[in-house]
């Protein structure tokens, strides 16, 4: 389901309230990962502004660093919300998903007329991992049709899975309890069981799976910031500020020249927060927008990149954008 423009205009404008994390590190642990403390970065000559450290944020890092770019990575939520017991152990991951913190920032869709007039909760993963570490870790890549625009090889894509999957180490699990009972009824009509082929359990479209695949090891949650991002922490490549907040991008001349974020005095421990202007010292820097199918078009539109006449009658100015 997805939110009214008219409601994303508004949630543009609300100050969201931000929960101190509940896993802490010190300040030596931060400095042996290759952490960048709150407010010691004053401006950024990177490559690339990578924002959120979400699953597809961590999908990216990973991909830039292995090619040789200097990346800055900000991520609003804690860089070891996956060492929590919550996140890592599977048993409790509703807990930690229907929890407004440390680990979602939910909001909630416009009315659904068609539900009675409720307003349901959206999901959004915060902290290193993202949504990721607070779904039922179920590892599907979906069906092959999805990717037929994509302008890559299937062989080309399959080889790209592969390749994530090896760094997960997935765990694969067999149906039980009600789930065998409709694996039973489901082969006595015919559906094939393709488990037992080379990428059984993986493609939805295949046929039926009586072994499911998990992103966990050890019967642990594996976080894509596990798999993705910590091989790389420490690399001169990679740099990293968590619980810091992009609020803002402020364009000049169509490109984006700082950032306004909001970072939590998570050093103090008292989770207060303050507002600084990240400067981007490097002309051809590129700021990619990993925040969420919410918080990246939020963030567009605080940012003055949107409807004019929408913006403009909340008091935004827009902007024009060059975009690579």
């Amino acid at each position: 389901m997805r939110l009214a423009r008219e409601r994303l205009l508004r949630l543009a404008q609300l100050q969201v309230t931000r929960a101190a994390s509940t896993s802490q590190a010190t300040g030596s642990e931060r400095v042996r990962r290759g952490m960048i403390m709150a407010g010691e970065l004053q401006a950024c000559d990177h490559d690339v502004v990578v924002v959120g450290g979400g699953v597809s944020g961590c999908a990216l890092v990973h991909g830039l660093v292995e090619r040789g770019k200097r990346v800055l990575l900000l991520e609003r939520g804690s860089a070891q919300a996956h060492e929590d017991r919550r996140v890592k152990n599977l048993q409790q991951w509703w807990s930690a998903a229907s929890s407004p913190a440390p680990f979602n920032a939910s909001t909630f869709t416009a009315v659904q007329q068609g539900l009675g007039g409720r307003m349901l909760p959206v999901w959004q993963g915060k902290g290193g991992g993202g949504t990721g570490n607070i779904n039922a870790a179920l590892w599907m890549r979906g069906r092959r049709e999805d990717y037929e625009s994509w302008p890559w090889r299937m062989e080309d894509i399959e080889r790209s899975f592969e390749e994530v999957e090896a760094m997960y180490e997935l765990e694969t699990v067999e149906a039980k309890g009600v789930g065998l009972v409709l694996k039973d009824m489901l082969l006595s009509t015919g559906i094939r069981d393709v488990t037992q082929a080379a990428s059984g359990a993986l493609w939805s479209d295949q046929g039926l799976c009586s072994k499911v695949r998990f992103s966990k090891r050890g019967g642990e949650r594996r976080t894509a910031w596990e798999a993705l991002v910590i091989p790389h922490i420490g690399s001169p490549l990679l740099s990293v500020i968590d619980r810091c907040s992009v609020e803002r991008l402020r364009v000049e001349g169509g490109r984006v020249v700082s950032l306004e974020v909001m970072e939590e005095q998570a050093a103090e421990g008292n989770g207060e927060s303050r507002r600084r202007e990240l400067r981007l010292t490097n002309p051809r820097v590129q700021v990619v927008l990993c925040a969420g199918a919410i918080k990246s078009p939020q963030l567009l539109l605080l940012s003055g990149i949107g409807p004019r006449e929408e913006l403009e009658r909340l008091g935004i100015k827009t902007v024009s954008l060059s975009v690579l």
